[in-house]
């Protein structure tokens, strides 16, 4: 459902903000009406997209822009969940991390690309007590039979320290 206002302003709306407000073709609301109609649309799609995946406070942000322009009231309504406990960074950072096989570099990297800021991301990390020496050896293990410098190379670009790629490989870890 989505409302469409005199000045083109289009909002998605849930039948139960249609219901509560007798919204119809044609109607007119207040200036003050209109504003909580707003608000109660953008609380209910931000909980209907946390209720289908964590977010980081930026992307449930960003996610909210693609359907309302009003960014005030958006950080309203993130600030609004975040103080309800819907919403934590360093909780998303944790769940996010849960089961991946990144470096700690790279766990940091793709932390940030989602929004998490890097204290929350570094500090997620530290408490996932990833075991990179062991990482690395799985990865060598995949590439057996390859050539040792495209093994480092590769490695490397995961965001592994060369030192420890070379100590795993000369069996001093």
């Amino acid at each position: 459902n989505k409302v469409t206002f005199e000045d083109g302003t289009v909002i998605p709306v849930n039948s139960d903000i249609i219901l509560e407000y007798g919204i119809k073709e044609g109607a007119e609301f207040s200036e003050e009406l209109i504003g909580k109609i707003m608000e109660e649309a953008v609380y209910f799609k931000a909980v209907s997209i946390l209720s289908r995946q964590d977010r980081s406070e930026k992307g449930l942000q960003m996610k909210l822009r693609e359907s309302f322009r009003d960014i005030t009231l958006i950080e309203k309504i993130v600030k609004k969940l975040k103080e309800k406990g819907y919403l934590n960074d360093s909780d998303y950072a944790k769940s996010f991390l849960n089961g991946k096989n990144y470096s700690k570099k790279q766990a940091v990297y793709e932390l940030m690309k989602k929004g998490v800021g890097k204290k929350e991301a570094e500090a997620a990390i530290e408490e996932s007590e990833t075991d990179e020496l062991h990482l690395i050896k799985k990865y060598i293990s995949k590439m057996a039979g390859k050539d040792e410098r495209k093994i480092i190379e590769s490695l490397m670009r995961k965001g592994f320290e060369y030192e420890d790629i070379r100590n795993v490989l000369k069996g001093k870890s």
